[in-house]
């Protein structure tokens, strides 16, 4: 293979939108591809989500990371371009093409480079042990009932947990509770409300009385009543919940957050609006759903994400539904979100405080980690970038150094 290595600190800038014209000229040059520039960051991200996906299935991997990044898209290139626009397509679909700062790149496959080059000297800390760690949250909830008593959800055994009027509450498997209703003796009258509360650190699902599931994430709330006995179906949201809504045309689903209204009549969302977030984002995946908040309102089609400011203004825009359900289907996914962003995720999940020294990095980080790992593995993929942890019981000290 020809020697490029002298090319990585220009992959790098490239990445970096730093390379000068005769820079960007020799790196296109290399690859061929002196009229697509985005066909050439595509194939970049590409290889390095492969890598991601190989080095969960294997505990080491022979190729040096950029001989086979360099080698992966050369062979791509060489390819007929029928070939390649299909799956190009499909990824632009989830990355950015046009890469903010080198370090998005080093973040994306921070965790092969921990995994499978334990001795890499990009690490910071050398890949010393962490003196302590912090393990991932797991299925964790109360459910507090009308009359006021409180079940532990994580501790309660499977089966039924309680009879309400018509309904019953199961707890069906760990993670996923259940109410049953007798439709034939549903009978109007005073509302009796339940409450689901996950802890940081938790997650956990609820079968509501109309058949609709939610999911619920860390640090996070849904009130709703025993019966669906009136003409819609309202719900009380806090922090962040996946939604899929039984269909029901006569009686429409109504949810309230943050003093915003999503209404649907069947259709599957995901609400985010955590109070220490600067916006609120309600991202469709199928269906349609109308927000509103004071004088304001917006309908989103799916693929569309909604984001509401402190001001109530509603921004519409299309949707990276890959990230919005990263944490349902057991990952953080980061696209370009700054640190603080990120620790406050970590935050929720493992629950943990987080304080700052020595100012607060302005990077910008893309990657995807799951969240079954402990929260070592996933500072060790920030350190890549002259950010260094400490773990303190259950407290992250982030260091920009």
């Amino acid at each position: 293979m020809e020697n490029h290595h002298h090319l990585i600190p220009i992959f790098h800038k490239y990445l970096n939108n730093q390379c000068s014209p005769a820079e960007v000229a020799e790196l296109l040059a290399h690859f061929r591809t002196e009229k697509e520039h985005a066909l050439l960051r595509s194939l970049i991200l590409q290889q390095l989500e492969n890598f991601i996906d190989e080095a969960s299935t294997k505990e080491q991997v022979d190729e040096p990371v950029f001989d086979r990044i360099f080698a992966g898209v050369s062979t791509q290139i060489d390819q007929h371009q029928q070939a390649v626009v299909p799956v190009i397509g499909k990824r632009l679909k989830y990355y950015w093409v046009g890469v903010a700062a080198s370090i998005l790149m080093v973040c994306s496959i921070g965790l092969y480079l921990y995994k499978i080059q334990p001795q890499s000297q990009n690490s910071i800390s050398k890949n010393k042990p962490y003196p302590a760690d912090v393990s991932p949250g797991g299925n964790k909830a109360k459910l507090t009932l009308a009359n006021g008593s409180v079940i532990t959800l994580d501790e309660a055994d499977n089966g039924q947990l309680a009879r309400q009027k018509n309904s019953v509450v199961n707890k069906a498997k760990d993670g996923e509770v259940v109410y049953q209703v007798n439709n034939q003796q549903a009978v109007a009258g005073v509302m009796e409300f339940n409450t689901i509360t996950t802890p940081r650190g938790g997650q956990y699902a609820v079968v509501l009385p109309d058949g609709s599931k939610v999911w619920l994430n860390a640090a996070s709330s849904l009130k709703f009543p025993v019966a669906f006995t009136g003409a819609e179906r309202n719900v009380e949201l806090t922090g962040e919940a996946y939604f899929e809504v039984a269909k029901n045309k006569q009686k429409p689903f109504k949810l309230t957050v943050n003093g915003a209204t999503v209404e649907v009549l069947g259709t599957h969302f995901n609400v985010m609006a955590y109070h220490d977030e600067s916006k609120m984002r309600t991202t469709l995946l199928e269906g349609a759903v109308k927000i509103s908040k004071k004088d304001k309102s917006g309908l989103l089609k799916p693929g569309q994400q909604a984001d509401i400011d402190k001001q109530n203004n509603i921004r519409i825009a299309e949707a990276d539904t890959e990230q919005a359900m990263a944490w349902k289907n057991g990952y953080f996914k980061f696209g370009r979100d700054n640190i603080q962003t990120i620790m406050r995720q970590l935050s929720r999940w493992y629950d943990i405080d987080v304080v700052y020294e020595g100012g607060i990095p302005a990077d910008e980080f893309v990657g995807k980690i799951r969240r079954s790992a402990n929260v070592s593995e996933v500072l060790r993929v920030l350190e890549l970038n002259n950010i260094h942890f400490k773990i303190t019981g259950k407290k992250i000290i982030v260091i920009n150094i």
